[in-house]
């Protein structure tokens, strides 16, 4: 009957109340019978042998017979009881608390100890679970957990979460990597598919966490770089915030001598290093009032420094009155007088005047703004931000991005924050047309990606202010217009200076454009600039003048003039002294080279170069935030990018051991292995930390700087054309042709051709080839008939009406031409790019036809990428066997071999040519007298022009001593020629030069008139 009425709806409830009461009632009686049911039904009748078991009591056959461990049982069991839910033990692996499951494995009903042998199944959560037994005794199915558990700081009700799984989610965002990483890692160790849900929600648990963590770092760092600011470092530098004269404290030099240290101390309550003064006024008389041990004046605490143990009658009117017992003298940072100091104090405010400091506290504090009638002063910090999308400079549409504030003493992070242009949740409810769920939106940017680092800027300075710590001086590029907007905003007497490696960037650029026009504008000499700038600059710091006279002077430096030169410069004391960085220590000539050079530098404003600082720390910072939220991931449509942001903010700040205290604020156990993995890192970046800044170290990078420099220019001229915007557009010409490289030995090719007859420009009927064992062998079909005497001399026939080929009556499979010749080239990418091709009186017949047939079929270029020239045999065995009346393969074979062969079949000629050069074994001869370049093939003949070695010898360009160099590191006249082409100097230098691994010697030579008289022949040779 339904009820009408005021209370019809409570009624109702308590009706719907005790119908759910009811169905789970007898929900609970069905499944105790189908559990009596199932256990009845796996006990089978007991041998008449056996005891008989207690009655009532199964627990003796349990512990014997699991077979409901089997799959029929398993299945049963699981979806009776477990709705599907459980899994085989072996399925996949679990992280596993052994400790914990240890002491959980207790039966819940009757309090026995559960075996691992009653193990059905596990119960998965996230990498862990719940590992369920079945009870030998009362025959329950009882739930262990496998690791430790503890309830979410927002959990009121539900079960507990898992250890393990709070930490996997701060795993992510230590180690910078999102869900489906996370998941592809846990997998391919056979853990278990953690959910995105999952995920969500232990991500959502550690996000507070993360941020309050950060934010607690960032405060103590604002804190401690105003104490810094104010008091100096602990190196014993004063700090910038007391300026003021303390005749009061020190009215004659014979009083007590407080030698190094701070003034009052520092927060922990120690005497001060830097304070060198005397006391009279604080101490009567040199007997009575010595500082033993501890601080002065007590600490920020209230407590009385433990070496203080005199009177003051300075300070109080009669030595009987007015004793410092115990605590502080002048009592805490919140005015209070101290607890041990029980007097009057009419001698310590006796006048407005007495004791004042103008710019600073004159004692410790704890706070930024613990005392409001102190003027706190302001601190030097550098801003930078970073964008979360790759950028190419010239398109600037990032849906995100972060921007750090770090202090100048302490080096971090003071302040952070981060903007982000969309909301996942939002944009979903936006697309479905419904309201978006409660929830935390992380959109909090509606302007261009541009605009976002100035507002950051000025966001960052005014939290900064609020704190009573405002930024008078901020360090940063001159990228963008935060610092302007800072000043209207903020503080208007802020002052600007800009990071010294982006003004070097800035001039760098500049001069690369130069050596569009000027050939010997190479990079050594632009580098060379760079760091007489720099020295410079170091050494005329804060000094406009200075910078105003010498500017132009590292122009001149580099042309030999040295009178403006400032006090980097040794070669103005000393004439007979050469550059260091520039080529061969040589001064520059190009007078309009020069002109153009002191443009840029006269524009520079020297009053900015005098007060430039870095942002390196921000950068640093930067590639912390890149590892922990990598650009080519999209994590700024969560909450995720804050937490990771805090993350760095943490690793900055706090270093790894920032990790141990997310879990403890999580309420969890630091862990023993993080914890040492923590100390362990923070060791090794503090020693890499001091390392880094020794001389040796400094040298040694810039070594290795230069020495990859060079080995990327020696590939760079070797390669040729490999990489470049719109290379492919068809415009110009590609050069692809490679040069040896260093330490390549030239991998010799023994080949022969048939032809159709004398002709050289006959067609080819057979080419063959080989190197080792490796052997190539094809038949051509030919163009025009095969003639007489080639028939006669090869056996080689060929019926153009059955397209049909014989050699010595036997039949042969043939090809095009043109597929033969790729075949040929084919089986020569086998053995590389540094190739010679090896004939008997190669330079007459041999390579002229296989020229005419690649240039036939354009393949000639093709071929030359592989190939760099010929080695004719004829005149190799002439020179070495001057006595044979004939020099031909067959008579060779025969007199040195004592061999008979099938001669004129150009497989067999190629193997018995192979053969008899390695009998010589003057194998190495045929790359130097008897070589000749791809270049000088032409169609009538082997060119014999000034395109060899032996040429420029003869010339004199280089020396004998030179030439054999360059024939001995696998080069030739093509490859010095090709270098010059691809970038004049530069190339040439590049090449002769690259550092020979295994020796450790350059590959020809370093020396300047070597490469010079090169650099002068072929500028002829262009010009001609």
């Amino acid at each position: 009957m339904r009820v009408n009425g005021k209370f019809a709806k409570g009624i109702e409830a308590n009706r719907s109340k005790v119908r759910q009461t009811n169905v789970l009632k007898a929900r609970s009686c069905r499944l105790s019978a189908a559990v009596v049911a199932h256990v009845s039904e796996n006990i089978p009748e007991l041998p008449s042998s056996l005891s008989t078991p207690v009655a009532g009591n199964a627990s003796s056959f349990i512990s014997s017979n699991h077979s409901y461990t089997n799959s029929s049982s398993f299945d049963f069991i699981n979806k009776t009881f477990f709705s599907g839910r459980l899994r085989p033990i072996s399925n996949t692996r679990f992280v596993v608390d052994l400790q914990t499951l240890f002491d959980n494995m207790k039966c819940n009903y009757c309090d026995l100890e559960l075996k691992m042998k009653d193990a059905v199944g596990v119960l998965p959560a996230g990498i862990t679970g719940h590992l369920v037994f079945r009870c030998y005794s009362c025959y329950r199915y009882v739930r262990t957990a496998m690791g430790k558990v503890h309830r979410a700081h927002y959990q009121n009700r539900g079960p507990p979460v898992f250890d393990v799984n709070s930490k996997l989610a701060t795993a992510i965002h230590h180690s910078g990597i999102g869900p489906t990483q996370a998941n592809n890692f846990l997998t391919t160790l056979n853990l278990p598919f953690v959910s995105s849900f999952l995920f969500q929600k232990r991500s959502q648990e550690v996000s507070d966490t993360f941020q309050k963590v950060a934010q607690s770092s960032i405060d103590m760092a604002l804190q401690k770089e105003v104490e810094m600011t104010i008091y100096g470092d602990t190196a014993g530098h004063v700090g910038l915030g007391c300026k003021t004269d303390t005749p009061q404290l020190a009215a004659t030099e014979s009083a007590d001598h407080c030698q190094e240290g701070p003034l009052m101390g520092d927060t922990a309550g120690h005497v001060g290093q830097g304070c060198k003064m005397d006391m009279p006024q604080l101490a009567a008389t040199e007997s009575a009032h010595h500082c033993q041990e501890g601080p002065l004046m007590g600490d920020t605490a209230g407590h009385v420094g433990q070496g203080c143990k005199m009177d003051m009658p300075q300070l109080a009117a009669t030595e009987s009155a007015h004793h410092c017992q115990e605590g502080p003298l002048m009592g805490d940072t919140a005015g209070h007088v101290g607890q041990g100091c029980k007097m009057d104090m009419p001698q310590l405010a006796a006048t407005e005047s007495a004791h004042h400091c103008q710019e600073g506290p004159l004692m410790d504090c704890n706070s930024v703004a613990s005392a409001p009638d102190i003027h706190i002063p302001g601190i030097v910090a550098s801003a930078d931000g970073a964008y979360q999308k790759r950028g190419s400079g010239k398109c600037h549409n990032s849906l995100s991005g972060t921007a750090t504030l770090i202090g100048k003493n302490t080096g971090k992070v003071v302040a952070a924050t981060s903007r982000s242009k969309r909301c996942r949740i939002c944009s979903v409810a936006k697309k479905r047309r419904v309201t978006p769920r409660k929830h935390k939106c992380v959109r909090n940017w509606t302007g261009s990606a541009k605009s976002m680092e100035a507002d950051m800027v000025v966001d960052m300075l005014k939290t900064v202010k609020e704190k009573d710590a405002t930024v008078v001086t901020l360090i940063g590029d001159d990228d963008t217009t935060g610092f302007q907007r800072a000043r209207e905003e903020v503080f208007k007497e802020m002052e600007k200076v800009s990071d010294s490696n982006h003004v070097k960037k800035n001039i760098s650029n500049q001069l690369f454009k130069l050596k569009e026009k000027y050939k010997e504008m190479s990079v050594k000499i632009i580098n060379a600039l760079i760091k007489s700038f720099g020295y410079m600059l170091a050494q005329s710091k804060g000094s406009v003048d200075l910078i105003q006279d010498n500017v132009e002077s590292v122009v001149h430096h580099q042309f030999g003039v040295h009178d403006k030169c400032g006090a980097w410069c040794r070669m103005k004391t000393d004439g007979s002294r050469k550059h260091k960085n520039l080529p061969w220590g040589a001064d520059l000539k190009n007078e309009h080279l020069k002109e153009d050079i002191l443009k840029i530098f006269k524009k520079l404003d020297v009053q900015k170069l005098s007060k430039l600082d870095s942002t390196n720390p921000n950068e640093s910072f930067n590639n912390i935030l890149r590892s922990k939220a990598p650009k080519d991931k999209h994590y700024s449509e969560s909450v995720s990018l804050q937490n990771r942001l805090a993350a760095a903010v943490c690793q900055k700040n706090e270093g790894y051991s920032y990790v141990s205290k997310i879990n403890e604020d999580l309420r969890l156990s630091p862990g023993n292995a993080t914890t040492m993995c923590a100390r362990l890192r923070d060791k090794d970046v503090a020693r890499k930390r001091d390392v880094c800044k020794t001389k040796k170290f400094k040298l040694r990078r810039l070594q290795l700087k230069s020495d990859r420099g060079l080995e990327t220019r020696s590939a760079e001229v070797r390669e040729g054309d490999t990489y470049s915007s719109d290379i492919m557009d068809g415009t110009k010409e590609l050069d692809t042709r490679r040069i040896p490289e260093i330490g390549t030995e030239p991998k010799f090719v023994y080949f022969d051709v048939e032809t159709t007859g004398l002709a050289r420009t006959s067609s080819i009927t057979q080419i063959s080839a080989v190197c080792g064992e490796v052997v190539f062998n094809e038949f051509a079909t030919p163009k025009e008939p095969v003639s007489d005497e080639a028939e006669a001399v090869t056996g080689i026939s060929f019926d153009f009406h059955s397209n049909q080929m014989t050699q010595h009556g036997v039949e042969k499979e043939h090809k095009h031409t043109m597929n033969v010749l790729l075949d040929f080239i084919d089986f020569l990418k086998l053995f590389g790019h540094n190739i010679i091709l090896v004939a008997h009186n190669c330079r007459n017949f041999d390579c002229i036809i296989l020229y005419n047939q690649l240039l036939q079929n354009n393949l000639w270029k093709y071929f030359c990428s592989f190939v760099i020239g010929f080695s004719d045999t004829l005149p190799f065995f002439k020179q070495l066997y001057p006595e044979f009346q004939k020099h031909n393969q067959a008579t060779l074979a025969l007199e040195i071999l004592g061999e008979k062969y099938a001669a004129h079949d150009a497989l067999e000629d190629s193997k018995m040519l192979q053969k008899l050069v390695m009998v010589t074994g003057s194998e190495k001869m045929l790359c130097s007298t008897f070589f000749f370049s791809v270049c000088q093939i032409t169609a009538h003949g082997v060119q014999y022009a000034s395109c060899t070695i032996q040429y420029l010898c003869s010339k004199k360009v280089v020396s004998k001593s030179i030439a054999k160099k360059i024939l001995d590191s696998s080069l030739n006249y093509d490859c010095l020629e090709l270098a010059f082409t691809r970038d004049g100097y530069d190339g040439l230098y590049a090449l002769l030069s690259e550092r020979n691994i295994a020796t450790g010697k350059p590959r020809v030579s370093k020396c300047h008139k070597v490469i010079q008289k090169l650099v002068d022949y072929f500028a002829q040779i262009k010009l001609v």
